[in-house]
C-alpha cells in the first residue's frame, strides 16, 4: 500500500509557527468549502421552489385535459414533464444531505486515548492532517454535488422550454 502524502511530510522540520500558520488556512479553507457546498444547495433549493409547482401543473393539465389535446400538444407535454420531472431529480440528488463534515472537532475528541497530553506541535500536526482528510471530502461533496446541479439546470434550460415553444405552437 502506498503510503499517503501526509505520512510524507517531514515534521521535524514543521514547526510550531508554521503549524499553526497551515491550521488557520486548513480551517478558513474548510468553511469556504462548506460555504460553496451551502450556496449550491441554496441555488438548487430556489430552482426547486419553481421547478416542483410547474410539473404539478403541467401533469394535472395533461391529465385533466388528455382527451381534448391533439397528439402533438400530449407529447410536448409528456417531454416538458419528463424534463421537469429530470431536472428535479438531479436538483433533489444534489441537495440531499449527505455526509458533510464540519471544520471543528468537539472537545471530547481531545481528551479520548490521552491525546490531550501529547505535545502540542503533534496535536496541531494531527488536527492540520485531518482538516486536510476532511477537506478532501467535502470538495468532492461539492464537485458531485455541482454536477448534479449543472444537469438539472441543463435539463431544465434545454429540454423545457423546447418543449414550451412545441406547446404553445401546436396548441395554437
Amino acid at each position: 500500500m502506498m503510503a499517503s502524502k501526509w505520512e510524507k511530510i517531514d515534521w521535524t522540520k514543521v514547526g510550531k509557527e508554521k503549524a499553526l500558520f497551515l491550521h488557520q488556512e486548513a480551517k478558513e479553507n474548510e468553511h469556504e468549502v462548506v460555504a460553496a457546498i451551502n450556496a449550491m444547495n441554496q441555488k438548487a433549493f430556489n430552482v426547486l421552489a419553481l421547478t416542483l409547482p410547474l410539473l404539478i401543473v403541467m401533469v394535472s393539465a395533461l391529465l385533466s385535459q388528455w382527451s381534448v389535446l391533439n397528439l402533438d400538444v400530449r407529447w410536448a407535454g409528456l417531454v416538458m414533464s419528463v424534463g421537469l420531472f429530470l431536472s428535479a431529480t438531479f436538483l433533489f440528488i444534489a441537495v440531499f444531505p449527505r455526509g458533510i463534515i464540519y471544520a471543528a472537532s468537539p472537545p471530547d475528541v481531545y481528551f479520548s486515548n490521552d491525546y490531550y497530553k501529547k505535545p502540542m506541535l503533534d496535536i496541531l500536526h494531527g488536527d492540520l492532517m485531518g482538516a486536510a482528510r476532511d477537506i478532501e471530502h467535502n470538495e468532492k461533496i461539492l464537485k458531485y454535488r455541482g454536477n448534479c446541479v449543472r444537469i438539472g439546470f441543463a435539463v431544465l434550460l434545454t429540454i423545457t422550454p423546447l418543449a414550451v415553444l412545441t406547446f404553445i405552437l401546436f396548441s395554437v
